[in-house]
C-alpha cells in the first residue's frame, strides 16, 4: 500500500480580463442576427425562423454581459491605491 500523499495546494488564479472576450462573444452574435437577417424568408420556409429571435437575444444578453464585464474588470483591475500621501 502506498501512503497517503499531502495534497497539493491550490494554483494561483490567472487575471483574465473578461470584457474583450464578452465583446467578442456579442459580436459573433451580432453576426449571427445578420445572417438570419438576410436569410429569414429560406429560414421562414423551413421551420426555422426562430434563430432570429435566438441571435437577438444572443446579442441582447451579451450586451448586458458585456456591461457586466465591464464593472468587475474596473473592480479587478482597477487603479492600485497606494497609502503614501507623496505618491500623489
Amino acid at each position: 500500500m502506498s501512503p497517503e500523499k499531502e495534497p497539493l495546494p491550490a494554483p494561483e488564479s490567472v487575471p483574465v480580463r473578461m470584457t474583450p472576450i464578452a465583446a467578442i462573444g456579442t459580436l459573433l452574435w451580432t453576426v449571427a442576427l445578420v445572417v438570419t437577417q438576410l436569410y429569414r424568408s429560406e429560414l421562414a420556409g423551413s421551420g426555422r425562423e426562430w434563430w432570429v429571435a435566438c441571435a437577438a437575444c444572443g446579442v441582447i444578453l451579451g450586451i448586458l454581459g458585456t456591461a457586466v464585464m465591464v464593472v468587475m474588470d474596473r473592480r479587478h483591475f482597477g487603479p492600485q491605491r497606494t497609502s503614501d500621501p507623496s505618491s500623489s
